[in-house]
């Protein structure tokens, strides 16, 4: 990476879940850290969840409290999603009308929940793409699932469903083939019939 993505120099301690870092020249997001004190004139550390923006793999790294530590300076844009391009996903800024192509590999498996216009919010690094995220709740149709059973809202219960896009997730018996249900993309749950 080039000059100008650089943010400041920050303690341990400072660490938070959702920090982006450079650690042993990767770019690193924390994604849990919890501080222990040290016992008499020791000095306490930070035990941190890393994870590798680039690979996805995640590391535990201890951090002295006073180690300083490279938080890197995100800039966030916002575009809406237009199609798929092979490994890649073209998104437009709804404001100049200009457009980026995105590698899905920075969207991970949330660019399975692409539909046309969604809005992608997206994080750089200098001119480097880093992360991306989608909206947390999404209303997608149900494709496949067993016919509703009667009674079904005195029947609390789940059973399978495929959606539009292939995904599987699990539904009440209520609903039916055709229906629109908003999910949440984090855990794949469902949240509700849209209307």
């Amino acid at each position: 990476m080039e000059g100008g993505w650089r943010g400041l120099r920050v303690s341990g301690i400072d660490l938070r879940a959702g920090n982006v870092i450079e650690h042993a020249g990767k770019v690193m997001q924390v994604v849990s850290s919890q501080y222990t004190q040290g016992m008499a004139r020791a000095v306490g550390h930070v035990q941190a969840e890393l994870k590798d923006l680039k690979t996805g793999t995640k590391v535990q790294q201890r951090f002295r409290s006073d180690e300083k530590i490279e938080r890197l300076a995100l800039e966030q844009k916002k575009y809406d999603y237009l199609y798929d391009e092979g490994s890649t996903v073209v998104l437009m800024d709804p404001d100049t009308f200009e457009q980026i192509n995105l590698d899905k590999e920075v969207l991970g498996s949330k660019a399975m929940f692409l539909v046309d216009s969604m809005p992608v919010t997206v994080m750089f690094i200098g001119n480097d793409p880093v992360m991306a995220a989608i909206p947390d709740k999404v209303t997608l149709q149900v494709a496949e699932t067993e016919p509703p059973m009667k009674n079904a809202q005195a029947n609390p219960g789940y059973k399978p469903a495929v959606l539009e896009n292939g995904v599987k997730v699990q539904v009440p018996h209520f609903i039916s083939t055709g229906n629109s249900i908003v999910i949440k993309t984090e855990d794949l749950t469902f949240q509700k019939r849209a209307k």
